[in-house]
């Protein structure tokens, strides 16, 4: 009888929990696959950037309710278990975990029930990860043995039947297959620290104790990784948001540094929907049945992305507009003829005006900030009433639906290469922007912060960064009225890019100066991670290594939108790639 398949997963964040997952619910349902995987993390499995550690300011993107690494539930309904495999919301209910809505001027929090639309710290979903890691050992079948080694991978060597692994220890170990889903762990700078920019543009990690109370801070971006700096340096630092009559304050404890914002395109992300954010679905909408693209597949390598998808796309976000629209407005029933393009521009939407801004130019800093701040209240106010009763929230909020059709004619070269180099550089540019940005709350902190003058944006979209001894010039290139400002510190406030990570990991410059394999963007411009085939399998000039897998974060390019937390719904392909790799594996047809 033929020995066990051995199988190693080097990087165990979320994307290398899923493909776990994904092995051990293949072993529990037939008894005749046997494993032994080794699963390679130097940090605790299962958790990747969310650490326990990290401070409970740091929240989530992502609703609690749409969170669950236990895939087998929805992809193998006729696996009967006999152990719990609790999402995160069900999980946090048991642990009886209650949201702090506001904290009142007296420093009395004032805390609620939790519900499925809550965003919550970063710490509790780092926790249920561990969970589940701990979940899928504790209850592995006879037939799957599990083997963590809590050291790094430097090289992967190919031979004639598997693949031999060289940890930073010295030791080496064999397997017939070998799965990369390193992330943004993988980096020198954590995804949670401040990174500064020195002069030479190297980014390098600051503490907060280091900068002083009023020292002028600048801060590149508006997203995610911007909104984590500002919390550092707010509430990382004593000071406290309290609810008044007048709305959310922010009480400063004197220690702050004064935070001077920007970014190229000057535009804000959107808040994420608040409370429950289903779709009131169209019938027949490309969501639902894709008709309208899937010739675009068959011609795969010759697809103009703006000529021939994103017309579909703007059409599918205005449709879902006037659809709202019509629901919640009875008189806007005329919303609907024509096309739907043209019938939301006659309703107030422009999907094309909301995904490609033009660049603007404002008469003086007073009028960009006036515009920005505009744009934040009225995101917050669609927010709040969510894409059910918002009809421009759910046009934008399509698109988070219509990623997976787009990835069936987009990914692996279904672009032209230009149209691809157009299609990373602004379309998926400006589709974070709209879908993934913050919480609500955050938002609110942010004006908050505003009002109190800790954070301010004088200098306009897209200003010159000037280094000069001793810190940084910003001068603003889009105000009639010019301005300028000085920081003595700049500080990237943008997640790092798959690029970012294989420059920072010793393995993966390993494996590209070995020749095994290689960036799918060499400008390094585009965002992109490595190099793969349809099968996830990293490919060279005239060679593919079959051995191994590449999913998650490494993947971006080749497979577009990866930067999530596997889970159902709109996250599950995350799972049904990682089964798609078992299944070549273990000798299964792959449910793709």
């Amino acid at each position: 009888m033929a020995g066990p398949t051995v199988v190693a997963i080097v990087g165990c964040g979320p994307w290398g929990l899923a493909v776990l997952e994904r092995l051990h619910t293949a072993a529990l349902l037939d008894a005749r696959v046997r494993l032994v995987v080794h699963v390679i993390e130097p940090g605790p499995p299962g958790v990747g950037i969310y650490s326990e550690k990290l401070p409970e300011y740091l929240l989530l993107n992502t609703a609690c309710g749409q969170v669950d690494l236990f895939a087998s539930k929805i992809l193998d309904p006729e696996l009967e278990c006999a152990f719990a495999r609790p999402s995160f919301f069900d999980w946090l209910e048991a642990q009886a975990y209650r949201v702090t809505q506001y904290r009142r001027p007296d420093g009395a929090e004032v805390t609620r029930g939790l519900q499925k639309a809550d965003f919550l710290p970063r710490r509790w979903l780092g926790r249920y990860l561990r969970l589940v890691f701990d979940t899928l050992a504790r209850h592995a079948p006879p037939n799957l043995e599990l083997r963590v080694h809590p050291r790094r991978a430097l090289d992967i060597a190919a031979l004639p039947a598997g693949e031999r692994i060289r940890f930073d220890d010295g030791t080496r170990l064999d397997a017939d297959y070998v799965f990369l889903t390193l992330g943004h762990g993988e980096s020198p700078l954590s995804h949670s620290e401040l990174r500064e920019t020195s002069s030479s543009g190297a980014l390098e990690t600051l503490e907060p104790a280091s900068i002083e109370p009023g020292e002028p801070i600048g801060i590149a971006g508006f997203g995610l990784t911007a909104i984590d700096s500002i919390t550092h340096l707010t509430v990382g630092k004593g000071g406290s948001f309290v609810r008044t009559e007048r709305g959310l304050d922010y009480v400063a404890s004197g220690r702050e540094p004064r935070l001077l914002q920007f970014s190229r395109s000057g535009l804000p992300y959107e808040p994420r929907p608040q409370g429950p954010d289903e779709m009131a679905r169209r019938p027949g909408s490309l969501a639902h049945d894709g008709a309208a693209i899937r010739h675009l597949i068959d011609a795969r390598g010759q697809v103009d992305f703006r000529r021939d998808l994103l017309p579909l796309v703007l059409d599918e976000m205005a449709a879902c507009f006037s659809h709202v629209a019509q629901t919640t407005k009875p008189s806007a029933s005329a919303l609907a003829a024509g096309s739907p393009a043209a019938g939301a521009r006659r309703g107030g939407f422009d999907p094309a005006g909301d995904l490609f801004e033009r660049e603007r130019v404002f008469a003086d800093s007073g009028a960009y900030q006036a515009s920005l701040l505009d744009r934040i209240a009225s995101g917050l106010d669609e927010s709040r009433r969510g894409p059910a009763r918002s009809p421009r929230k759910a046009g934008i909020e399509s698109l988070r639906e219509l990623r997976e059709l787009v990835r069936a004619v987009v990914d692996f070269g279904g672009l032209t290469p230009e149209s691809f180099a157009d299609y990373r550089r602004h379309f998926v540019t400006n589709i974070y922007r709209l879908i993934v940005g913050p919480p609500v709350q955050k938002m609110e902190e942010w004006l908050a912060l505003r009002r109190a003058g800790v954070v301010v944006t004088p200098v306009g979209p897209n200003p010159r960064v000037l280094a000069r001894s001793g810190g940084w010039t910003l001068r603003s290139t889009r105000l009639e009225r010019s301005a300028a400002c000085e920081a003595s510190r700049l500080l990237s406030g943008h997640a790092s890019p798959a690029q970012s990570v294989i420059q920072g990991s010793a393995l993966l410059q390993n494996l590209t100066a070995e020749g095994r394999v290689r960036a799918l963007d060499p400008s390094g411009t585009l965002g992109c991670g490595l190099d793969l085939d349809a099968c996830f399998h990293p490919r060279t000039q005239g060679s593919t290594a079959r051995r191994l897998f590449v999913l998650g974060l490494l993947s971006e390019g080749a497979r577009s939108f990866n930067l999530y937390v596997p889970s159902p719904g709109s996250r599950l392909r995350a799972f049904t790639d990682a089964d798609a790799c078992v299944s070549e594996i273990i000798g299964r047809p792959a449910r793709r």
